[in-house]
């Protein structure tokens, strides 16, 4: 049998008895959630070397198989449903069904966040599943299968819904983001925790900051242009000049064959704040101007061995002159 790491704030208990334990698992203050790929699961040897499996979903090369934590909520609001019932003429109440969990998650992150958060996750139910951060106690909450096996919440309902303007009443605009369980029965019956080993908490399960390519230069003219790196607000060159320019996390390709192109240097611009790129123009270069050019930052490996960890890849579609 599996080392019993579930639900270890139950104190080991097995059977279903209705004494109370000596220490309960109590849902204390939810500052986030996990969006992870539908179906994922943390096994029993995952939750073994738990940080590691957290850390490695996070920085996974490829976005479709990404952990995307969202963190420090303003409050919830919980709109669940109510249970429904029938009520006989003779007085009897027969209960006919469970209400879904549903939950209205307030932030106060921004509109340039906000828009990075539709972009993200709006209407991505059929894509994503949810662990829930519990701050207090330290955990993941999801729920459990027979195997031991820690799932997060199917979800019908994803939705990062309108802002609403700041108000008298209200000093800031809030931004909300709300989620929906499909099951019922994993919220009631199935729900489990994870605790955190003591060198990871909660508040340092962040994603990946999102970067954007600029064309500074506007074409690549003579097989040469500055691309900038930014950040939703930043231009990354300020932080990370002296890594820009590392050749390994910088790709090039013809966007019509989607064959490569050799670049054959990648030094800093400082006037642009950018990196000058040059490209080798005799192989796969786009024939006519106008032609495209796919220029790639990244992948997230490439970048944190280039100590630039904790930011994303991105992809510019450009052209030659």
């Amino acid at each position: 049998m599996a080392n019993m790491i579930l639900n270890m704030l139950n104190c080991n208990n097995t059977n279903a008895n209705t004494g109370m334990q000596d220490c309960v698992f109590d849902l204390r203050e939810v500052s986030g959630f996990i969006a992870v790929p539908q179906g994922t699961m943390i096994t029993p040897a995952q939750q073994i070397v738990l940080q590691t499996t957290i850390l490695a979903g996070i920085n996974n090369n490829n976005p479709a198989l990404r952990w995307y934590p969202f963190q420090t909520l303003w409050e919830i609001e919980d709109q669940s449903s109510e249970s429904t019932t029938e009520t006989s003429a003779f007085g009897g109440i027969n209960y006919l069904s469970d209400g879904k969990p549903s939950f209205k998650m307030l932030h106060k992150h921004g509109v340039t966040m906000n828009k990075l958060y539709r972009k993200a996750f709006h209407l991505q139910q059929n894509r994503y599943d949810i662990f829930l951060m519990d701050k207090k106690n330290k955990v993941l909450v999801g729920y459990s299968d027979s195997l031991g096996n820690l799932k997060g919440f199917d979800l019908e309902m994803f939705a990062v819904e309108t802002w609403k303007i700041p108000t008298g009443s209200n000093g800031t605009a809030m931004y909300s983001i709300s989620l929906g369980l499909s099951e019922s029965s994993q919220w009631n019956d199935d729900i489990a925790s994870l605790k955190l080993p003591d060198t990871l908490s909660i508040s340092q399960i962040v994603g990946l900051k999102q970067t954007f390519l600029n064309n500074a230069t506007n074409t690549f003219s003579a097989g040469v242009a500055t691309i900038q790196v930014l950040g939703a607000t930043t231009n990354l060159y300020d932080i990370y000049a002296g890594n820009l320019n590392t050749s390994a996390i910088w790709t090039a390709k013809n966007t019509a064959t989607g064959l490569p192109i050799t670049i054959t240097s990648v030094t800093l611009d400082p006037a642009l704040k950018g990196v000058e790129i040059t490209l080798n123009t005799s192989t796969n270069y786009p024939s006519t101007a106008g032609g495209g050019i796919t220029i790639e930052f990244g992948n997230v490996s490439a970048l944190t061995t280039a100590n630039m960890p904790g930011i994303s890849e991105s992809t510019l579609l450009t052209t030659r002159a």
